[in-house]
Protein backbone atom coordinates (compact mmCIF):
# COMPACT_ATOMS: atom_id res chain seq x y z
CA UNK A 1 0.00 0.00 0.00
CA UNK A 2 1.31 3.43 -0.95
CA UNK A 3 1.41 6.54 1.26
CA UNK A 4 -1.29 7.97 -0.98
CA UNK A 5 -3.59 5.03 -0.15
CA UNK A 6 -3.04 5.63 3.57
CA UNK A 7 -3.89 9.30 3.24
CA UNK A 8 -7.00 8.90 1.07
CA UNK A 9 -9.93 7.14 2.64
CA UNK A 10 -11.51 5.06 -0.05
CA UNK A 11 -15.28 5.34 -0.33
CA UNK A 12 -17.50 2.39 0.45
CA UNK A 13 -19.33 2.01 -2.84
CA UNK A 14 -22.91 0.81 -2.68
CA UNK A 15 -24.97 -0.50 -5.61
CA UNK A 16 -27.30 2.48 -5.35
CA UNK A 17 -24.31 4.85 -5.66
CA UNK A 18 -23.60 3.33 -9.05
CA UNK A 19 -27.15 3.16 -10.36
CA UNK A 20 -27.92 6.72 -9.27
CA UNK A 21 -24.63 8.00 -10.68
CA UNK A 22 -25.48 6.56 -14.08
CA UNK A 23 -28.93 8.14 -13.90
CA UNK A 24 -27.45 11.51 -12.94
CA UNK A 25 -24.87 11.44 -15.75
CA UNK A 26 -27.46 10.29 -18.28
CA UNK A 27 -29.88 13.03 -17.26
CA UNK A 28 -27.19 15.71 -17.27
CA UNK A 29 -25.87 14.82 -20.72
CA UNK A 30 -29.10 13.50 -22.27
CA UNK A 31 -27.75 10.05 -23.07
CA UNK A 32 -29.50 6.73 -23.58
CA UNK A 33 -28.03 3.73 -21.76
CA UNK A 34 -28.54 0.50 -23.69
CA UNK A 35 -28.00 -3.15 -22.79
CA UNK A 36 -25.74 -4.83 -25.33
CA UNK A 37 -27.25 -8.23 -24.66
CA UNK A 38 -30.70 -7.25 -25.97
CA UNK A 39 -30.15 -4.25 -28.25
CA UNK A 40 -30.31 -5.13 -31.96
CA UNK A 41 -28.25 -2.11 -33.02
CA UNK A 42 -25.39 -3.41 -30.87
CA UNK A 43 -25.11 -6.48 -33.09
CA UNK A 44 -24.86 -4.30 -36.19
CA UNK A 45 -22.18 -2.16 -34.57
CA UNK A 46 -20.25 -5.29 -33.60
CA UNK A 47 -20.26 -6.44 -37.22
CA UNK A 48 -19.12 -2.99 -38.39
CA UNK A 49 -16.22 -2.87 -35.93
CA UNK A 50 -15.19 -6.37 -36.95
CA UNK A 51 -15.36 -5.51 -40.65
CA UNK A 52 -13.29 -2.33 -40.09
CA UNK A 53 -10.64 -4.38 -38.29
CA UNK A 54 -11.08 -2.36 -35.11
CA UNK A 55 -12.25 -5.14 -32.80
CA UNK A 56 -13.61 -8.69 -32.87
CA UNK A 57 -17.41 -8.65 -32.73
CA UNK A 58 -17.80 -11.12 -29.86
CA UNK A 59 -15.10 -9.37 -27.81
CA UNK A 60 -16.83 -6.02 -28.25
CA UNK A 61 -20.23 -7.36 -27.28
CA UNK A 62 -19.04 -9.15 -24.17
CA UNK A 63 -16.24 -7.00 -22.75
CA UNK A 64 -16.51 -3.37 -23.84
CA UNK A 65 -18.69 -0.32 -23.35
CA UNK A 66 -19.13 1.88 -26.41
CA UNK A 67 -20.61 5.21 -27.35
CA UNK A 68 -22.06 6.57 -30.58
CA UNK A 69 -23.71 9.96 -30.43
CA UNK A 70 -25.98 10.06 -27.38
CA UNK A 71 -26.18 6.29 -27.03
CA UNK A 72 -23.99 4.28 -24.66
CA UNK A 73 -23.97 0.49 -24.87
CA UNK A 74 -22.92 -1.41 -21.75
CA UNK A 75 -22.59 -5.17 -20.97
CA UNK A 76 -23.87 -4.86 -17.38
CA UNK A 77 -26.68 -3.38 -15.30
CA UNK A 78 -25.44 -0.34 -13.33
CA UNK A 79 -25.14 -1.29 -9.68
CA UNK A 80 -24.93 -5.02 -10.36
CA UNK A 81 -21.36 -6.43 -10.46
CA UNK A 82 -20.81 -8.52 -13.58
CA UNK A 83 -17.55 -10.24 -14.48
CA UNK A 84 -14.73 -7.68 -14.52
CA UNK A 85 -17.26 -4.88 -14.08
CA UNK A 86 -17.21 -4.33 -10.32
CA UNK A 87 -18.95 -1.30 -8.82
CA UNK A 88 -15.92 0.95 -9.09
CA UNK A 89 -15.24 0.04 -12.71
CA UNK A 90 -18.87 0.78 -13.52
CA UNK A 91 -18.48 4.29 -12.13
CA UNK A 92 -15.18 4.88 -13.93
CA UNK A 93 -16.46 3.72 -17.30
CA UNK A 94 -19.57 5.88 -16.95
CA UNK A 95 -17.35 8.97 -16.92
CA UNK A 96 -15.13 7.60 -19.68
CA UNK A 97 -18.05 6.97 -22.01
CA UNK A 98 -19.72 10.29 -21.27
CA UNK A 99 -16.40 11.96 -22.11
CA UNK A 100 -16.74 10.36 -25.55
CA UNK A 101 -20.22 11.88 -25.78
CA UNK A 102 -18.62 15.28 -25.23
CA UNK A 103 -15.99 14.59 -27.89
CA UNK A 104 -18.70 13.57 -30.33
CA UNK A 105 -20.72 16.73 -29.73
CA UNK A 106 -17.70 18.99 -30.05
CA UNK A 107 -17.14 17.63 -33.57
CA UNK A 108 -20.78 17.49 -34.69
CA UNK A 109 -21.09 13.75 -34.44
CA UNK A 110 -20.35 12.20 -37.79
CA UNK A 111 -16.90 13.76 -38.10
CA UNK A 112 -15.89 12.31 -34.74
CA UNK A 113 -17.28 8.89 -35.55
CA UNK A 114 -15.66 8.78 -38.98
CA UNK A 115 -12.31 9.92 -37.61
CA UNK A 116 -12.49 7.40 -34.78
CA UNK A 117 -13.31 4.49 -37.09
CA UNK A 118 -11.02 5.33 -40.00
CA UNK A 119 -7.71 6.36 -38.42
CA UNK A 120 -5.90 4.48 -35.66
CA UNK A 121 -3.82 7.47 -34.54
CA UNK A 122 -6.89 9.67 -34.18
CA UNK A 123 -8.68 6.85 -32.38
CA UNK A 124 -5.76 6.52 -29.98
CA UNK A 125 -5.78 10.26 -29.31
CA UNK A 126 -9.49 10.26 -28.49
CA UNK A 127 -9.05 7.32 -26.14
CA UNK A 128 -6.07 8.99 -24.48
CA UNK A 129 -8.25 11.99 -23.66
CA UNK A 130 -10.90 9.72 -22.18
CA UNK A 131 -8.35 7.64 -20.25
CA UNK A 132 -7.45 10.80 -18.35
CA UNK A 133 -10.85 10.52 -16.66
CA UNK A 134 -9.92 7.05 -15.39
CA UNK A 135 -6.61 8.35 -14.08
CA UNK A 136 -8.34 11.25 -12.34
CA UNK A 137 -10.95 9.11 -10.64
CA UNK A 138 -8.51 6.46 -9.46
CA UNK A 139 -6.17 9.10 -8.04
CA UNK A 140 -8.90 11.17 -6.43
CA UNK A 141 -10.98 8.39 -4.85
CA UNK A 142 -8.84 5.26 -4.69
CA UNK A 143 -5.40 6.75 -4.08
CA UNK A 144 -4.10 4.80 -7.06
CA UNK A 145 -1.85 5.84 -9.92
CA UNK A 146 -3.01 4.11 -13.08
CA UNK A 147 0.07 3.18 -15.07
CA UNK A 148 0.19 5.19 -18.34
CA UNK A 149 2.03 2.34 -20.05
CA UNK A 150 -0.69 -0.12 -19.08
CA UNK A 151 -3.52 2.15 -20.20
CA UNK A 152 -1.79 2.82 -23.51
CA UNK A 153 -1.25 -0.91 -24.05
CA UNK A 154 -5.00 -1.47 -23.96
CA UNK A 155 -5.24 0.27 -27.32
CA UNK A 156 -3.72 -2.74 -29.04
CA UNK A 157 -7.20 -4.25 -28.76
CA UNK A 158 -8.50 -1.21 -30.69
CA UNK A 159 -6.19 -2.04 -33.60
CA UNK A 160 -3.81 0.79 -32.74
CA UNK A 161 -0.16 0.36 -33.72
CA UNK A 162 3.02 0.67 -31.68
CA UNK A 163 3.51 4.33 -32.60
CA UNK A 164 -0.05 5.14 -31.53
CA UNK A 165 0.47 3.38 -28.21
CA UNK A 166 3.77 5.14 -27.57
CA UNK A 167 2.11 8.50 -28.28
CA UNK A 168 -0.69 7.78 -25.81
CA UNK A 169 1.73 6.70 -23.10
CA UNK A 170 3.60 10.02 -23.42
CA UNK A 171 0.33 11.99 -23.34
CA UNK A 172 -0.84 10.21 -20.23
CA UNK A 173 2.48 10.63 -18.42
CA UNK A 174 2.28 14.38 -18.97
CA UNK A 175 -1.38 14.44 -17.86
CA UNK A 176 -0.59 12.49 -14.71
CA UNK A 177 1.62 15.30 -13.40
CA UNK A 178 -1.31 17.74 -13.52
CA UNK A 179 -3.80 15.19 -12.19
CA UNK A 180 -1.64 14.58 -9.12
CA UNK A 181 -1.75 18.32 -8.50
CA UNK A 182 -5.54 18.30 -8.53
CA UNK A 183 -6.35 19.00 -12.17
CA UNK A 184 -9.65 17.61 -13.43
CA UNK A 185 -9.72 17.28 -17.24
CA UNK A 186 -12.89 18.62 -18.83
CA UNK A 187 -16.28 19.79 -17.63
CA UNK A 188 -17.79 16.29 -17.82
CA UNK A 189 -15.15 14.92 -15.45
CA UNK A 190 -15.65 17.94 -13.21
CA UNK A 191 -19.40 17.33 -13.00
CA UNK A 192 -18.80 13.67 -12.17
CA UNK A 193 -16.30 14.51 -9.43
CA UNK A 194 -18.62 17.13 -7.93
CA UNK A 195 -21.43 14.58 -7.84
CA UNK A 196 -19.25 11.89 -6.25
CA UNK A 197 -17.76 14.36 -3.75
CA UNK A 198 -21.27 15.33 -2.62
CA UNK A 199 -22.39 11.70 -2.53
CA UNK A 200 -19.48 10.54 -0.42
CA UNK A 201 -19.08 13.70 1.66
CA UNK A 202 -15.66 14.55 0.29
CA UNK A 203 -13.97 17.84 -0.42
CA UNK A 204 -11.68 16.39 -3.11
CA UNK A 205 -7.91 16.12 -3.14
Amino acid sequence: MTIRQWLVKRPTIKPEDVSEFWKAMSARYRTSILDKSVDEDAKLIAKFLDAMGIMNAATWLENYCSTIGNRIWIPFTPGVPHGAWDLWQQIAVCVHEHFHVGQDRSMDGLLFEYSYASNSTTRAYYEAEAYRTNMTLDWRYMGNVLDPAYLASLLAAYNCNASDIAMVEKMLRVSLVAIKRGAIPGTITQFACNWLDARWGRSGR
